[in-house]
């Protein structure tokens, strides 16, 4: 495939709406038995929707946020206020607790999650809001939950672990490191699934004065409306061809993978995560505040591993 020179070389349709009324849409994921998965963390919800119908409400409690399938297609999702990682039943809304702590201290916020093709999972797990004694761990860090159960902290040199990734062949995993200073790292994915050779590969500064009427994004040089500066980078994806999507300050930015800039996606409202979905992995779903928008794609998103 040919090498993109602009975000609007991959787009192949236009924004469009597919739900709206919610208080902050949050981790997406794409079910193949035809629905999306969305949270609304702010009203401790999570939904499904099939595109056309209205939302159907899972579950509600414990502010859900991030959200994969793992190898066997079960959903898993990171619920932040309850600090855990669990399994859902995507139609009873019924959980089975995966992770609550590591080597006996209480998880801090378990934020976002991506599955691997042998089976493990890996997730972030930001102090985010807790204060104080809530602190048991007192480290930042991803985590890499084995198959067997096994819990390892695979990084912590980073200050606010959030979206998080693989590359096409799973020998990079990218994620996103939100505040004080906002960027995505990668990192090796080693034999052994630890990582290893932690680098920054693109910036992400957020504007935190708002200008009246509009301000200049950073990373595209384009005018953008000022209240789209509070935007802070958030959720992450890949597609085949190894172009990471984040979205954060203006939109969802897009890159190469070896770091070119191609543009912003722009959706009405700041997006917060996004994901592939639909029979053909080509449609990008973006999580935007109190709405959840699609958009066509040429090329598709990283598949989900399945056995």
């Amino acid at each position: 495939m040919a090498r993109a020179k602009t975000v609007s070389d991959i787009i192949d349709g236009d924004v469009e709406l597919v739900a709206t009324g919610f208080t902050f849409t949050e981790g997406p994921i794409w079910h193949p038995d035809g629905y999306l998965i969305f949270s609304d963390p702010g009203d401790h919800k999570q939904y499904r929707v099939v595109p056309g119908e209205m939302p159907v409400l899972i579950r509600e409690g414990e502010s859900p946020d991030g959200s994969t399938l793992d190898i066997d297609g079960r959903l898993i999702t990171c619920d932040q206020a309850g600090r855990k990682v669990v399994v859902v039943d995507p139609v009873d809304g019924s959980i089975e607790v995966l992770v609550d702590n590591y080597q006996g201290k209480k998880m801090n916020m378990c934020n976002d999650i991506v599955g691997k093709s042998d089976g493990s999972l890996y997730f972030s797990d930001p102090e985010a809001q807790l204060t104080g004694d809530q602190k048991e761990i007192g480290i930042n860090a991803l985590y890499k939950l084995a198959t067997d159960g096994e819990l390892t902290m695979i990084a912590d040199d980073i200050k606010y672990p959030n979206g998080v990734a693989f590359s096409p062949d799973e020998s990079l995993l990218y994620a996103v490191d939100t505040r004080p200073d906002p960027h995505v790292k990668v990192y090796d994915v080693q034999p052994d699934g630890t990582l290893a050779n932690s680098r920054r590969f693109a910036e992400m500064p957020y504007i935190t004065t708002l200008a009246p009427g509009s301000f200049t994004h950073t990373v595209s040089k384009k005018a953008r409306p000022a209240h789209e500066a509070s935007g802070v980078p958030d959720g992450i994806k890949v597609d085949v061809e190894g172009r990471v999507y984040c979205t954060g300050t203006g939109g969802t930015l897009v890159w190469e993978d070896d770091g070119a800039f191609l543009g912003v996606i722009s959706t009405p409202e700041l997006p917060a995560n996004c994901c592939f979905g639909d029979v053909d992995d080509r449609t990008l779903y973006i999580c935007s505040r109190t709405s959840v928008y699609r958009v066509r794609m040429t090329t598709p998103g990283c598949p989900v591993p399945r056995r």
